[in-house]
């Protein structure tokens, strides 16, 4: 007698579901809502036999969303919409979405739903939900069961770990305590939860394998307190300043209704200011002693907001005596050249009228002289006549170069001893050092003051903010560290933080008091002898 052929056993295996669930037909329907407005329906009666979904499914499983996730559900209803179809028409396509907040904000409640909203979509697909252990995965294993019926899978834990559903999916719980072992091949859609808690390695494993099929990697996390989860913090300003193929949502616990929020906020009187930050307002803390510790990613980056006024002109002529469109603060060095264009404005429903800088663009080039600064101002479309640039006062008398022969070519180019020259030898009359008293720079710690100052008051008062977009001066304001006690010079963020101190202090120095005339009294030198005489 001939083996079985290979029909033959997929008739018998189908069978033999059949006979362990007892069904032929099982409704697998998804309805994701947001109140009472549907965001996304997928699947519907699943035939076990022809493997496929057909009419008639008549009960759903539906998952809500709250306030605090729809931003993000939103987005991942229309992704999802489009992956199914294949029609990416008018949308900016990204190959990985980070979810970030403080706790009980639903992050990983929605990046479950949305693995389960996948692969009941698509029969046949393999999904990861990746932890960092292998004993954290109970966390993922109970808020799928929450969500996926119990007819719908049959569940294994050994030796994988995984939901195998109806119409042939499977969801698979991984540990990704050892980065190299995410490496199996192909996978269509992941979760990457808790991910501040593992490496960059891991993630860029998944990214390469979700290439295969077009898929999403999904990346949940709270704001990292240890140095493995600092490629969060990066994909996240990445992310916002779109450099990146990511985008990234904020998670607020405060508009979560599910949640007994009073428990949450008197853990600010349990535990110090960073970590409630950190896990409950969900911000991005500097992890160890930075030098503008008064930065917040969620309060300092953002967009103007509709309605502010634009007063540069009136701002700049109050300090220069003229008004320009934009202020620059510029550094000079080979690594790198930094120049930060701001613009003042005000908020009209601040009765004191005070003036808000806004740090609306950067330029940041390596290895470049001051003229190729000059070509990028220019090109982005800034003149001489209506911008005025506060800069490293060091450029009056040196050029950025420190070799000689460069700089004698320099001299020659421009026939003047430093860079500020170069900026008037291109039509830039507009030249003024940081101090309009004094031809040095004031000193680093000073300037860093009326940073932070600016980035918070002492009466919780913000006028600093950079706009989303701007990348580099976002992680060197954020990032730059202390050393020793002081603001680390060697830094690779000091050059693009100066650019900013600079105008910051010439419109907002902090000089010290002049103390009045000190009288100086000349004591005469005590003679022992002469007054012991005649003891």
């Amino acid at each position: 007698m001939g083996r079985p052929s290979a029909t033959a056993l997929g008739v018998a295996r189908l069978l033999e579901q059949e006979a362990e669930s007892g069904v032929r037909f099982v409704d697998m329907r998804i309805a994701l809502l947001i109140g009472g407005e549907p965001l996304l329906t997928v699947g519907g009666r699943w035939d076990r036999r022809i493997k496929q979904y057909i009419p008639g499914a008549r009960d759903a499983r539906v998952l809500r969303v709250h306030a605090g996730q729809e931003a993000a559900a939103r987005w991942l209803a229309d992704w999802t919409t489009r992956r199914r179809s294949g029609d990416w028409t008018g949308f900016q396509r990204v190959w990985s979405a980070l979810f970030v907040g403080g706790r009980r904000g639903g992050k990983t409640h929605l990046g479950c739903s949305a693995l389960a909203v996948f692969a009941v979509m698509l029969p046949g697909t393999l999904v990861w939900a990746v932890s960092p252990t292998q004993e954290e995965t109970d966390e993922l294993d109970r808020e799928l069961r929450a969500v996926l019926p119990r007819a719908w899978y049959r569940h294994r834990a050994a030796p994988k770990h995984e939901f195998k559903l109806a119409n042939g999916s499977t969801i698979r719980l991984l540990s990704g305590f050892k980065p190299h072992t995410l490496k199996r091949g192909r996978v269509d859609f992941v979760l990457y939860n808790e991910g501040q808690r593992m490496s960059h390695e891991g993630y860029i494993q998944l990214r390469g394998a979700v290439a295969d099929s077009g898929g999403l990697v999904v990346v949940a996390a709270n704001p990292p307190d240890d140095p493995i989860g600092a490629w969060v913090e990066e994909l996240w300003e990445k992310a916002r300043a779109g450099t990146v193929k990511s985008i990234a949502f904020s998670f607020d616990p405060a508009k979560n209704p599910f949640i007994e929020h009073q428990a949450l906020a008197d853990m600010a009187s349990e535990v110090d200011e960073k970590t409630f930050r950190r896990e409950v307002l969900g911000e991005f803390v500097p992890v160890g002693d930075r030098v503008f510790y008064a930065w917040s990613d969620s309060q300092s980056v953002r967009a103007v907001p509709p309605g502010f006024v634009d007063i540069t002109r009136e701002f700049t002529s109050q300090h220069f005596g003229r008004a320009f469109d934009a202020a620059i603060g510029a550094d000079f060095q080979l690594w790198p050249m930094v120049a930060v264009v701001l613009r003042m404005y005000r908020d009209p429903a601040d009765a004191t009228s005070t003036p808000l800088l806004w740090i609306v663009e950067e330029f940041v080039l390596e290895d470049a002289d001051e003229f190729q600064l000059v070509d990028a101002l220019e090109a982005a479309g800034y003149t001489g006549a209506s911008t005025v640039v506060v800069c490293d006062a060091s450029g009056d008398w040196q050029f950025s170069e420190r070799e000689r022969t460069k700089v004698g070519e320099l001299r020659r180019r421009v026939k003047g001893r430093g860079s500020h020259d170069v900026f008037r030898a291109r039509g830039w009359p507009a030249v003024y050092p940081p101090d309009s008293q004094m031809d040095r720079n004031p000193e680093v710690s000073e300037r860093v003051k009326v940073g932070n100052a600016l980035l918070r008051s002492a009466e919780g008062k913000r006028r600093l903010f950079s706009l989303p977009s701007n990348e580099q001066v976002n992680r060197g304001m954020k990032r730059w560290e202390m050393r020793d006690g002081a603001p680390n010079r060697r830094s690779e963020f000091a050059h693009v933080c100066d650019a900013v101190t600079y105008p910051c202090w010439r419109f907002f120095p902090r000089r010290r008091p002049k103390s009045g005339a000190v009288e100086i009294k000349v004591l005469k030198r005590f003679d022992g002898k002469r007054r012991t005489a005649g003891w």
